[in-house]
């Protein structure tokens, strides 16, 4: 597995570089931190500074970069790869992603270029949204969670790509995985109950989507309740100390021209827990 984090020198970014050092070594991967940069897009005037080489400044921009590495890993620095990408930040990270095969995208909830009124910064949700392998969001201040892996199911492709990816991380982490399935309200006013039928068919759908898990050797047990998932996963994962919340980055919604589902943006922007977006696997 390769992990590649993205740095700004925020806090925001320095809690994901931190959190991506602790889960590459449980998952016995490889790792990097990039650090994108823009070169001014207009010619100095005559008479004027004269713009320095791209090369110098790469140059610099690395520097900045192993020391920020040291500063916050200390000892734990080394065997990171800096990687220095000049370009609109959230393009030069999706382009170091894939020259260098990441397998997980971490990035911080909040950057540099975050907006005040946001609480999903800019960068991190183009991130999220143009990668083609999960992004890991993760909240500052971060606490030390030790409960289980938490995934959002909804019987969609995209639930069942975070299965999947949930499975070989609490295979790795020695784990129990809870699949949290939340019910769709009943229409109010219906001249029929549809209450039971609509739980034993959430129920059909969480105990599906737990088989595989199972059938790996992972202990799993399953969340059912009536409830918006913005509601429940986050409080599945925060009765349970959840150290990680996997969820499709894209559900079962009936928008197909969203980039990133509802209750994927909802759990990006407001999960207290280290939160895992996985893509719908390609065609």
């Amino acid at each position: 597995m390769m992990i590649l984090v993205a740095v700004d020198g925020s806090e925001g970014s320095a809690a994901a570089l931190r959190w991506a050092r602790r889960f590459a070594d449980q998952m016995g991967a490889s790792m990097g931190a990039v650090r994108a940069w823009e070169y001014p897009s207009s010619a100095a005037l005559p008479g004027g500074p004269s713009l320095r080489g791209q090369d110098e400044v790469t140059a610099e921009v690395t520097s900045e970069l192993t020391r920020f590495l040291r500063d916050e890993l200390a000892e734990g620095a080394e065997g990171v790869e800096a990687i220095v990408e000049p370009g609109v930040a959230d393009l030069a990270v999706l382009r170091a992603a894939e020259r260098w095969r990441a397998d997980l995208i971490v990035v911080g909830r909040r950057g540099l270029g975050a907006v005040a009124g946001r609480l999903l910064g800019s960068v991190s949700r183009r991130v999220v949204e143009g990668a083609t392998c999960p992004v890991a969001v993760i909240p500052s201040p971060l606490g030390a969670h030790e409960g289980p892996v938490v995934v959002g199911v909804d019987g969609s492709a995209s639930a069942a790509a975070a299965v999947e990816w949930a499975t070989e991380v609490a295979l790795a982490l020695s784990s129990p995985m809870v699949v949290v399935h939340a019910v769709s309200y009943e229409l109010p006013g219906s001249p029929y109950s549809f209450g039971d039928a609509m739980d034993r068919a959430g129920q059909a759908i969480a105990e599906e989507q737990s088989r595989p898990p199972r059938e790996a050797g992972v202990e799993v047990r399953t969340v059912v309740r009536t409830l918006d998932p913005r509601a429940l996963i986050p409080e599945t994962a925060d009765e349970l100390d959840a150290r990680l919340v996997v969820v499709g980055s894209r559900g079962a919604g009936p928008i197909a021209s969203l980039l990133m589902g509802s209750t994927a943006s909802y759990l990006a922007e407001r999960c207290d827990h280290p939160t895992v977006l996985v893509p719908r696997p390609p065609p």
